[in-house]
């Protein structure tokens, strides 16, 4: 039972929005910028090599590179140093920014968004992936965790970890060119193509939307579960037990729902760090004017509220009855009682949802525009799930009770039956019988 206390920074650890650093770790926060290119080196001591001395500003372990949003005048790139072994935190919002970081060698997290990030080596890796930037890493070493909800590729060379999990809900690819995994695993919601050129132990793989995924070797134990359009590979399985999934796992889905739907807000976590660091403290707020005294409020009640929306209450009423109309029809025909898999459908349909909005929704649109594309997507999800369900009822068992189950099972018994009564008429012995009542009663041939 966790505290009451605790709950948003564990709601919030969960959707990968709030990371917990190691105690002594130096820690270096980026927040969006106005350059086209900043690059961070690793070195004994933080220091600027190229750009205004304040850039970066420190307090205990943390560092935070502070520069304009909107305004860098001629400033067009920077380089700084910091010490080997510290972590990065990106919290770019909607920036452009590309970042290269070399020789640095510590742990890398936080959000990406429009601009390219390249770093030759990491340790642990936390990323949730947005806009359409490129990201490329040579190398990991720690638990890799990326969410993907963009239109941008990620390329790792080479990772030796004992987790990696990978989410995607966009449509950029996912490359894993080599390397060692314990626990490996996949979900995707879009049309992302996961290729994983590496060798996992245990490996955990979905697809539920139109995404492909590639592995190339598992050892130990493998769960697969395709339930969209996409394809799953896993080229050498030799010796791994492997077992196939009926249903998707509801809790994988609701964390990736609130991953999207947290993360969607971008809040900006060091805007508090960012105003501790300055040396000069704001001045303290005017106090408030004192409040007028309250006015008198004339509430008028009325008999029932009811009474005023007749034609509401009555179209409430006739969508009821067509729905449960639709539902006693749905389980004639199939079994399946209301609210079956309602969690399954929900979350499937909102990954539909933010899939299709993703694709279609990246250029500037007027208002209208974005409510026409906002039905579109909405009919789109809808289209997609009314195949998913039906392709899923179509190879589903009928549950025990059934009208269709109860003819079913007459006609397995009625089988036997009817074999042996083949074996008879075919046999030779009835031929034999026939030509015996043919001698005894010719008239019979006759006429």
């Amino acid at each position: 039972m966790i505290p009451r206390r605790f709950l948003p920074a564990t709601l919030l650890a969960a959707a990968g929005l709030l990371s917990f650093h190691p105690a002594g770790a130096d820690t270096l926060t980026l927040g969006p910028t106005c350059l086209s290119r900043l690059t961070v080196l690793g070195g004994e001591v933080p220091r600027v090599i190229s750009g205004p001395e304040d850039l970066l500003r420190s307090r205990g372990k943390t560092t935070s590179f502070h520069l304009p949003v909107h305004d860098c005048g001629d400033l067009d790139s920077a380089t700084i140093q910091i010490r080997r072994g510290t972590d990065i935190h990106l919290a770019s919002g909607h920036g452009r920014t590309d970042y290269t970081i070399n020789g640095v060698d510590g742990d890398l997290s936080g959000t990406t968004a429009n601009g390219e990030v390249e770093a030759d080596s990491v340790r642990t890796l936390n990323l949730n992936i947005h806009g359409s930037g490129d990201i490329s890493l040579g190398s990991a070493t720690g638990p890799v965790t990326i969410r993907s909800f963009s239109s941008g590729n990620l390329t790792l060379s080479s990772l030796s970890t004992p987790s990696a999990s990978i989410m995607a809900m966009g449509t950029g690819h996912i490359r894993l060119l080599g390397g060692n995994i314990g626990n490996l695993r996949i979900r995707t919601y879009g049309s992302t193509t996961i290729t994983a050129h590496v060798t996992a132990q245990d490996a955990d793989l979905e697809t539920l939307g139109s995404g492909n995924i590639i592995l190339d070797r598992v050892t130990d134990n493998l769960r697969t579960g395709v339930f969209g359009s996409g394809s799953l590979h896993v080229r050498n399985q030799e010796g791994a037990r492997a077992t196939t999934t009926a249903a998707p796992e509801k809790s994988s889905m609701f964390s990736d729902i609130v991953s999207d739907v947290m993360d969607a807000f971008q809040p900006d976590w060091d805007a508090t760090t960012v105003s501790a660091h300055d040396s000069t403290l704001p001045a303290p707020p005017a106090p408030p004017a004192p409040p007028s005294p309250p006015r008198p409020v004339t509430v008028t009640l009325t008999a029932s509220d009811d009474s005023h929306h007749p034609v509401l209450k009555i179209i409430l009423e006739v969508l009821l009855i067509i729905w449960a109309v639709k539902a006693w029809r749905r389980y004639r025909a199939t079994g399946e009682y209301p609210f079956t898999n309602a969690t399954d459908r929900l979350a499937r349909g909102y990954a539909l949802f933010r899939q299709q909005f993703h694709q279609q929704g990246s250029e500037p649109r007027s208002v209208g525009q974005q409510v026409g594309l906002f039905w579109q997507t909405l009919r789109t999800a809808l289209r997609e799930d009314r195949q998913y369900r039906q392709a899923q009822t179509a190879g589903a068992p009928l549950p025990a009770g059934h009208p269709l189950a109860r003819l079913q099972d007459r006609l397995n018994r009625m089988e036997p039956r009817i074999s042996r009564i083949e074996h008879f008429v075919t046999s030779p012995e009835f031929a034999l019988e026939r030509q015996f009542h043919d001698l005894e009663h010719p008239q019979s041939r006759h006429g």
